[in-house]
């Protein structure tokens, strides 16, 4: 039973573990301009990958 549990507690983590690796490509995002990303992601708020993207591309007009 403990080693049944112990298997199951290591799958999830594998699974959280490539889950935020799946972010690894959007990182960035987030270094370019923290304070805008946090400003947008607010609780209750989905943000799409091609929505931050265009965020960025939109303040790089901005300030080039």
């Amino acid at each position: 039973m403990r080693q049944e549990l112990m298997t199951r507690v290591e799958i999830v983590m594998n699974k959280a573990c490539d889950f935020r690796n799946s972010f690894d490509g959007y990182t960035y995002l987030w270094v370019d301009d923290r304070q805008e990303f946090m400003r947008q992601v607010r609780p209750g708020v989905v943000i799409f990958p091609a929505r931050l993207v265009l965020l960025v591309l939109l303040k790089r007009e901005h300030n080039p």
